[in-house]
């Protein structure tokens, strides 16, 4: 009696560092897909070589680098619905070479500090960057620091603070 495959919203298709070759590269992937929706997050690294298979020197870097890609800056992407896995390998190679290739976007590293200071002021969210530190006590408002990068401005008495973390 032949088993028939049932797929739900509930799930999900998930493959880590699964190898793939294309030519004279070899790929390693992790993704995970759902397909009743068509969500695809994925991250992938590429090895140029004219072997068959990587050595284990290349394929312990290679699964490593996959892997951070995947938990750092995957890719999010919607493709079609209901895909089997090869199909979805695919679509992913597709991504890599015609579209967002092999990892997301870059996420920058926002730490929110609350700055207790006068209420009078309106905090502007954009961030600029000063040479200066002023100490000024006359501004309330939400301080975003940037890594290394500087706070953010009040309009009304131009308080500009620099922060490092």
């Amino acid at each position: 009696m032949p088993l028939k495959l049932f797929r739900t919203k509930g799930t999900e298709i998930i493959e880590k560092c699964v190898w793939v070759k294309d030519g004279s590269r070899l790929i390693c992937m992790t993704y995970n897909y759902s397909p009743a929706y068509g969500k695809l997050t994925y991250a992938s690294s590429v090895l140029k070589s004219v072997a068959e298979s990587p050595t284990t020197q290349q394929r312990k870097n290679h699964e490593y680098t996959t892997t951070r890609r995947y938990d750092i800056r995957p890719v999010y992407i919607n493709i079609k619905r209901q895909l089997n896995g090869i199909d979805v390998i695919k679509a992913i190679r597709y991504q890599m070479c015609l579209g967002i290739g092999c990892v997301g976007p870059r996420k920058h590293n926002i730490i929110e500090e609350y700055v207790i200071l006068d209420t009078d002021c309106n905090y502007v969210d954009d961030v600029e960057c000063v040479n200066c530190y002023s100490d000024n006590p006359t501004c309330l408002g939400l301080q975003k620091t940037y890594g290394d990068e500087c706070g953010g401005r009040c309009l009304n008495c131009e308080y500009v603070q620099r922060q490092h973390i």
